[in-house]
């Protein structure tokens, strides 16, 4: 059976016969006129012509039939280089952006946070052994991690120099060593009747 032919920019009600067969051109296809028995069109393979589905634009059918795609109608690899600003990858370089466009740089201590810069952003440029890493309410410090000495009790009460026979007392407001001997000499209260004792 040769090939169907069909002639270019058929009028609608137009009729072509070919085989044997009068086709009429209907709705914008041809139909075969007094046929009952239907033809389905297999799908085609790279072996075995039949029917194919595409969408999109560029779509383009050659006189031999052969279906191509135009020229920029697909986003390809091509398309992702130079959206990137990529024609020529260089070892070790990183995409970046760099205010308006993508760009390609070295990868250095500009583009990796190194130690460097943990070490400038916790303000330790040459670590004290035995200091430990604190903030002062606006920034981070390295203070002695020496705890709460015997020399902190002594100030915090008052005491550099210890009396003997001296006491710790309070003074109303602050801490304060007095003479044990001066405690006893202090008058007893008398007995007073409203006092109430339990037996």
């Amino acid at each position: 059976m040769s090939a169907i032919t069909f002639p270019n920019s058929p009028s609608a009600g137009e009729q072509h016969t070919i085989n044997g067969i009068t086709y009429t051109f209907t709705d914008g296809t041809w139909v075969a006129v007094g046929q009952s028995n239907f033809y389905t069109l297999p799908i085609a393979s790279p072996t075995v012509l039949g029917g194919v589905k595409s969408g999109g634009t560029g779509i383009q059918i050659a006189n031999d039939g052969v279906i191509s795609i135009a020229t920029g109608s697909t986003f390809d690899t091509n398309d992702v280089d130079a959206h990137l600003n990529q024609s020529n990858p260089t070892s070790g370089y990183v995409l970046s952006w760099n205010g308006t466009d993508y760009a390609w740089v070295a990868q250095t201590t500009d583009t990796v946070y190194a130690n460097t810069d943990v070490d400038t952003h916790l303000n330790q440029s040459n670590p004290t052994s035995g200091y430990v890493l604190s903030w002062n309410g606006t920034d981070y410090a390295w203070v002695d991690n020496a705890g709460y000495s015997n020399t902190d009790v002594d100030t915090h009460l008052n005491q550099s120099n210890p009396t003997a026979n001296h006491v710790l007392s309070w003074s109303g407001s602050d801490y304060a060593w007095v003479d044990a001997s001066s405690l006893a000499s202090s008058p007893i209260p008398a007995f007073q009747s409203n006092w109430r004792i339990p037996l």
